[in-house]
């Protein structure tokens, strides 16, 4: 397990499966977030208010697991999550709330 990342499964909500993730999520820790996420089916919430960082290969990670579940969104991302989303062109991943102003 990545020092910098921590992922949890959390209770489900809205027949969803709910992920917290903290830390960075970088290349050194999106493959052990790809193996977690790939156990998981259906639909998927990635609570994103401790994530830190997001780097583009775990965007690209994003975006494949994405397109093996029913829906993957990302919620309560900070801004420069957000940006990094954003400029991957994967900011559809972001959830109804999914930017914040911090």
């Amino acid at each position: 397990m990545s020092d910098l990342l921590s992922i949890k499964l959390a209770p489900p909500w809205n027949d969803a499966h709910v992920v917290l993730l903290a830390g960075e999520l970088d290349l050194a820790s999106s493959c052990e977030l790809e193996h977690f996420l790939d156990r998981l089916s259906g639909k998927v919430i990635l609570d994103c208010r401790a994530l830190t960082f997001i780097d583009v290969v775990s965007t690209h990670m994003l975006d494949r697991v994405a397109a093996k579940l029913d829906d993957l969104r990302l919620v309560d991302v900070t801004a420069p999550v957000a940006r990094v989303l954003e400029l991957t062109n994967t900011s559809y991943l972001l959830g109804c709330n999914g930017k914040t102003d911090t």
